[in-house]
């Protein structure tokens, strides 16, 4: 599911199955643009299920960087996360613009609260369980 750009929205993602999903399941990302950044979101993500997923990441999270009304908000709760293969998308360079973890988190604005969240199988060298990019 990708979410680009992700603004005027007042929702949530809640009870689904996100199943044996390739290159991630849930990816929202709003890039550095002043209309983007005035534009309001409050999203809810909530009680899913992301198992057999693989890619550099599972769910990529970020709205605006520069978030100056603070009218823009993620919340992910009680999510389940588990045996997701994560791998680093260029083995054997050492990664300076991307992470690979299950929860990559790329904005301030987004909030990770009491989520089950395990690496599953990690190859590559890909060894975190959530990553903060920004």
């Amino acid at each position: 599911m990708k979410l680009s750009p992700l603004v005027r929205t007042k929702g949530s993602i809640e009870h689904n199955d996100f199943n044996d999903n390739f290159e991630g399941a849930v990816y929202t990302f709003n890039e550095d643009d002043f209309i983007l950044e005035i534009q309001t979101v409050e999203m809810l993500i909530f009680e899913n299920r992301f198992k057999r997923n693989t890619g550099s990441f599972v769910l990529n999270l970020g709205l605006s960087h520069y978030d100056h009304r603070r009218g823009q908000s993620m919340t992910m709760r009680f999510n389940w996360v588990q045996d997701n293969v994560v791998s680093e998308p260029w083995p054997g360079l050492n990664p300076r613009s991307e992470v690979a973890a299950p929860v990559v988190v790329v904005s301030s604005n987004v909030k990770v609260e009491r989520n089950l969240v395990s690496a599953g199988k990690e190859i590559e060298g890909a060894i975190l369980d959530v990553s903060l990019h920004f």
